[in-house]
């Protein structure tokens, strides 16, 4: 797979707190601690070349942090990944305008390079098979329709 949008599913099983900027950056004095709620969360990404690396470097336990979607995996007790091999960057903040929809969002998580106001979103009282189809059904929805 070359360019493309994705959909992290990450979860949590109890309470974390912890910073999603680099540590004692300007950000971080400022924001401090985000506490993580046990449940799922979703994460929208694009991968302008090499999709499936993109994911498999997610996917790694050790790695540099790069993204704020770094920070939050590695506190993770899972993840699991959904991709749409699509050309168009815009669909990105389009599926996570849907999720904003039906969500809550953690403010400015992994949303710095456009005006989304996130692209993290909590999810809970769902089941992991039904959340499983919402993702499908709006990846499927987006990617699509703006082919």
């Amino acid at each position: 797979m070359n360019s493309g949008v994705y959909v992290v599913k990450a979860w949590l099983e109890r309470n974390k707190r912890f910073s999603f900027y680099k540590p004692g950056s300007v950000k971080d004095r400022k924001y401090g601690k985000h506490k993580f709620s046990p449940g799922f969360y979703l994460y929208v990404g694009r991968a302008m070349r090499n999709l499936g690396a993109r994911i498999r470097r997610h996917q790694m336990d050790k790695k540099a942090i790069h993204w704020h979607i770094d920070r939050l995996l590695r506190k993770a007790d899972g993840m699991m990944a959904f991709m749409y091999e699509n050309y168009d960057a815009k669909n990105e903040c389009r599926i996570a305008g849907e999720f904003m929809k039906k969500y809550d969002c953690v403010d400015g998580f992994g949303s710095s390079d456009c005006k989304c106001r996130s692209h993290l979103f909590y999810v809970s009282g769902i089941t992991e098979k039904q959340l499983d189809k919402v993702i499908k059904r709006v990846m499927d929805k987006i990617c699509h329709k703006w082919k």
